[in-house]
């Protein structure tokens, strides 16, 4: 029998949900109750709107559970777009900075990187920081450490003559396409012209080793040998005496132990004064030097008659650290 107390309460209105669902099923196993205690219209309307609010709680609750489920999905597609986006910036930031980095790196090597480029018809002769001289033929470029003396290594496209100041402890490097070719003090002449793979360095005098990874082999010439790598592999010729022999068909003399083959004065590791009095007298030219300044320094090269001879002298010069002066009045060359 269910209280009379909670069942005017629940009439009322005044109980809790769960005093109110007990009271419904209870009236709904023991519908005798129901007619002893209300009249059937009443408990009908009772009955009415304990549904609807049932259904307004249903909704209610419904209402909320979507509203929850929205924000949760609100909430996710915000965690998402905002994963994206910091992502998206954190990708954007490493990459400008990877760009500021490569900017500045590129920037550093424009700094510290010089390239020379001969846009004249004529060579152009660049007098590097060591003392080294480079004479450029048209259309071909160098690049180089802008402090050059601790870093004696050239890039070349083209064809260039390179008289190399002698330096013990900074090796002297031009590389041209494949081949590198590695100097002290010397003069010598490579071509790597740009529209072929082909690379030729060409001894005038001192030493130089040549290497290349083609090849697979380091080659030391002597002077007048000239190094040609192709396709195929390497060889080594002597053009300028095949040509000098065939030209003037000379025969070989010896002046002071010097070669004279052709135009060309062939020497040796000669000592400089030795060099100097038969320049002096094959140029019938004054040449006055130091005696002293000249002492164990030779010469290994080889010097054409028929060109001038000032810039001979210079490369000698500047190969052994020695100083030219001209008096072109007097027909004299002075060296220190």
């Amino acid at each position: 029998m269910i209280d009379r107390n909670l069942l005017d309460k629940f009439l009322a209105n005044k109980c809790s949900a769960e005093e109110a669902d007990f009271v419904v099923k209870y009236l709904n196993d023991h519908p005798d109750t129901l007619e002893r205690l209300l009249p059937e219209a009443d408990w009908d309307e009772l009955l009415v709107q304990h549904e609807l609010e049932q259904k307004e709680s249903t909704r209610k609750r419904i209402r909320r559970i979507k509203t929850v489920q929205w924000l949760y999905s609100a909430a996710a597609v915000l965690l998402i777009l905002g994963a994206t986006v910091f992502v998206q910036y954190r990708l954007n930031k490493n990459s400008a900075s990877l760009t500021e980095q490569k900017l500045a790196t590129a920037k550093k090597k424009t700094d510290s990187y010089v390239i020379r480029r001969n846009n004249y018809k004529q060579a152009l002769t660049i007098a590097m920081e060591d003392g080294s001289e480079v004479v450029l033929e048209q259309g071909s470029e160098v690049g180089y450490a802008e402090e050059f003396k601790t870093n004696r290594t050239i890039d070349l496209q083209g064809k260039a003559q390179f008289t190399v100041s002698r330096d013990s402890l900074h090796p002297f490097k031009v590389i041209a396409n494949d081949v590198e070719t590695t100097a002290l003090g010397t003069v010598f002449t490579i071509d790597a012209l740009t529209d072929t793979e082909n690379v030729s360095v060409e001894l005038l005098s001192g030493s130089v080793s040549v290497s290349s990874k083609r090849a697979k082999e380091t080659v030391v010439l002597t002077p007048g040998q000239r190094y040609t790598l192709t396709a195929e592999g390497f060889r080594i010729t002597h053009p300028y005496a095949a040509k000098a022999s065939i030209r003037k068909n000379k025969p070989v003399t010896t002046i002071n132990k010097v070669l004279v083959k052709g135009d060309s004065l062939i020497f040796k590791k000669q000592p400089l004064a030795d060099v100097f009095t038969v320049l002096s007298k094959e140029f019938a030219t004054d040449i006055e030097y130091n005696r002293n300044a000249l002492h164990k320094k030779y010469f290994t090269g080889y010097i054409l008659k028929n060109h001038p001879l000032e810039p001979e002298l210079q490369k000698i010069a500047l190969m052994n650290e020695l100083t030219l002066t001209a008096d072109s009045a007097k027909n004299r060359f002075t060296i220190k």
